[in-house]
Order: C-alpha cells, then sequence, then structure tokens
C-alpha cells in the first residue's frame, strides 16, 4: 500500500485465520468452486493482514487490488 508515510507491506489470505496465501503462483492458491449451479452471484471474502513496520508513519494508505476470473 501506499500513501502519506511511503509504502507499507501486507498480505492477502482466503480464510480468516490467514493460512491461505491469497495469490497466483499454485493451483492450492487459488480461489476456485465458489459459483452456484444456477449462476448466481457468490460473495468471496478476501482477508488482510499488515505486519508490524516501524518505520512505517501514520497516515493513510491505499492499493487497488485486481482479480482475473476465469470460468
Amino acid at each position: 500500500m501506499f500513501g502519506s508515510g511511503g509504502y507499507v507491506k501486507y498480505q492477502l489470505y482466503t480464510d480468516e485465520s490467514h493460512t491461505h496465501v491469497w495469490a497466483d503462483d499454485q493451483d492450492q492458491n487459488r480461489v476456485s468452486g465458489k459459483t452456484d449451479v444456477a449462476g448466481n452471484t457468490v460473495t468471496l471474502s478476501v482477508y488482510g493482514e499488515v505486519p508490524p513496520q516501524p518505520d512505517a508513519r501514520a497516515g493513510q494508505y491505499i492499493d487497488t487490488v485486481i482479480a482475473t476470473l476465469y470460468y
């Protein structure tokens, strides 16, 4: 993320306990099978974690996450 204090590192996860990294480097890191057979919209939750970063300054930070959907 980028903001008034520079950059802040973070990681996205597919589970609330932060054990499964959300990424596109391996099949096990992808989210799949989350649509219903009728084609209804299904909500996918993404969880984030910002580790301690002593050099980060207080401020507002923003980032954009782009997800590619294959169906």
